[in-house]
């Protein structure tokens, strides 16, 4: 064994004063002692050293804001009456004094959320009336609430216009004549399914896939100075034929080209002083162009009658003045003729059309306009505002025939269902409401969207609408129900446009995909025919966000416009007519 040195006692004292203050029976409460090495506790009962002021001070503000803190989230979530009477009779109940010097609604109803969190928090049940209530709070909390307070929808009715009347009419007979051709031909091709193996939806998924595989970018192209703001296109001048193409950027200038072969038909006109908010093509704008074109060589007013103004609008824009102007290419008021001629495919030209001047101007909005739409029959003009309604107005003679109110906030996007017979409207209020064209009624309301909707469009089967919101999700709305058929958890950013296929196709194509744009610079194709939200391809090009997206109505053209003041075309390689591209 080892011996001790000379130093071992004194290094064994502190142990053994260890061992013999355990053994001494300290077990009453615990030995605590300080070491080099820190404290230790050795005990069955640990000893809590007291906290420095400070921090005892650091810990009881921190508890005191996590309370505070949950105080206010439970009173958020409190249920309170919305009507003053209600919180007057709420606040009696409590044993409240009903109203307190220069108290207004708002403030009264705040202090009602305060008085009864401190009951809740006080263990207490505020469902139940107060100690110390007057007499006859319980009676009159009990008692009805008057017709006048109720909270409800209200129906109310204002006097109409002739000309109003009149365009309701006018709307009812064109609605009820598209719907009635659009059902005979889906009835007949709905008779031949019996005959075919492959189901409709199938069916519509194939050609989709077909037409969206050879999608490409052809032609890119600089517009302004400033951000290109939205893009529309016309009808096809011919069967297969070309299309032309209007281009609106933040500095208020308008560009016209030819598609497929992306010339310019015009030369840049300034529409407004301000951003243009909105772009629309006639319905039959192709149609009036190419006839203008064919008596451009006759002489204005030789024995024809004055032609209304319906049948010279070409286009229509909305700008952040608060104006909107429609624009033709057929003799202006004063006389002027623009020139303009017919290309051997389909295509016009005019010459002198940045000095003509708009054919109306629609004045009456207080805000900035947003989005623009034709009525399908073409005598009807839709304009949105931050002004919180939307107007209706007569193409023939410039007049105000509807301001619909409804919206809590600004509304941006209308779109019309293809009859004509209904129309839906959405805003900032991240709600959309369909309207009745021919009574004026609001005949459905779509909750959903949690941030502001930014774009809509209406189905070629004609109950089906789409909604883009800032909440980067598109739904899918039926107007035969109050639920989205789906909803598309579609871009990580805003989605600025939606637009749907098939528009030109009869049943089982119409509608059969989706084309969305977003700000996070990419655009997508969705299903909505057999496999309702399947993505079935991306298209990437622009640099920066994507404003705005328009789609041909026979399909073949896809155009786009962004942030990088640049306009993007998109089709097959044999649309363009040029050789497939071999990717190696």
């Amino acid at each position: 064994s080892l011996r001790r040195s000379s130093c071992s006692p004194t290094m064994s004292d502190p142990l053994e004063a260890i061992r013999e203050r355990l053994a001494s029976g300290n077990a009453a409460g615990g030995l605590a002692f300080r070491g080099s090495w820190g404290h230790a506790a050795i005990s069955g009962t640990p000893s809590v050293l007291p906290l420095s002021a400070n921090s005892a001070l650091a810990k009881s503000t921190h508890e005191a804001l996590i309370g505070a803190l949950a105080k206010r989230k439970r009173a958020r979530e409190l249920a309170l009456p919305t009507l003053d009477n209600e919180v007057k009779i709420e606040l009696r109940r409590q044993g409240e004094p009903i109203c307190l010097f220069g108290e207004g609604p708002p403030d009264r109803r705040e202090r009602l959320r305060e008085v009864i969190s401190a009951r809740e928090e006080a263990g207490e049940d505020p469902g139940a009336a107060y100690p110390g209530a007057a007499p006859g709070a319980e009676r009159a909390a009990a008692l009805p609430v008057k017709a006048e307070q109720q909270i409800g929808p209200e129906l109310f009715y204002t006097e109409g216009t002739p000309a109003l009347r009149a365009a309701r009419l006018s709307v009812a007979t064109f609605s009820l004549e598209r719907a009635a051709a659009r059902l005979a031909t889906e009835h007949a091709a709905r008779a031949l399914e019996d005959t075919r193996t492959t189901s409709w939806g199938v069916r519509a998924a194939q050609r989709a896939v077909v037409q969206l595989v050879g999608l490409q970018p052809q032609h890119s192209a600089a517009a302004d100075e400033r951000p290109l703001s939205c893009v529309a296109l016309s009808q096809p001048h011919t069967p297969g034929g070309s299309v032309t193409l209007a281009v609106g950027g933040w500095g208020g200038w308008v560009r016209l080209h030819t598609l497929p072969d992306c010339a310019s038909s015009h030369p840049p006109f300034r529409a407004h002083t301000e951003r243009i908010g909105g772009l629309a093509f006639h319905p039959e704008a192709a149609g009036r162009l190419a006839e203008v074109a064919e008596s451009d060589g006759a002489e204005a007013g030789e024995g024809e009658p004055p032609r209304e103004c319906s049948g010279l609008v070409m286009m229509a824009t909305a700008g952040g003045d608060g104006v909107a102007r429609l624009w033709s290419a057929q003799p202006t008021p004063g006389g002027a003729r623009v020139a303009s001629q017919v290309e051997a495919d389909g295509s016009f030209r005019c010459s002198n059309l940045e000095q003509a001047k708009p054919l109306l101007e629609l004045k009456g909005h207080a805000d900035r306009l947003g989005r623009c739409a034709f009525h399908p029959s073409g005598t009807l003009l839709a304009t949105t505002s931050f002004d919180s309604t939307w107007r209706l107005w007569d193409v023939n003679t410039g007049q105000e025939l509807l301001l619909q109110e409804g919206h809590s906030r600004a509304v941006y996007c209308v779109a019309f269902q293809p009859d004509g017979a209904i129309v839906a409207s959405a805003g900032l209020d991240a709600l959309v409401r369909v309207w009745d064209c021919r009574s004026g009624k609001c005949v459905q309301a779509f909750p959903g969207h949690h941030r502001p909707v930014l774009s809509l469009a209406a189905s070629p089967d004609g109950y089906t609408f789409a909604s883009g919101s800032a909440d980067h999700t598109i739904r899918l709305w039926d107007c035969r129900k109050r639920r989205p058929l789906a909803v598309l958890a579609a871009h990580s950013n805003l989605v600025s446009a939606v637009a749907f296929g098939g528009a030109g196709d009869g049943w089982p194509h119409a509608g059969a995909w989706l084309l969305s744009a977003a700000f996070d610079g990419s655009m997508r194709a969705w299903d909505t025919a057999l496999q309702v939200g399947g993505s079935l391809k991306v298209l990437r090009a622009h640099e920066g966000r994507v404003t705005d997206a328009a789609l041909s109505a026979d399909d073949r053209f896809v155009v786009s416009c962004s942030f990088d003041r640049t306009w993007k075309l998109w089709a097959r390689d044999e649309v363009m007519q040029r050789k497939p591209r071999v990717v190696v």
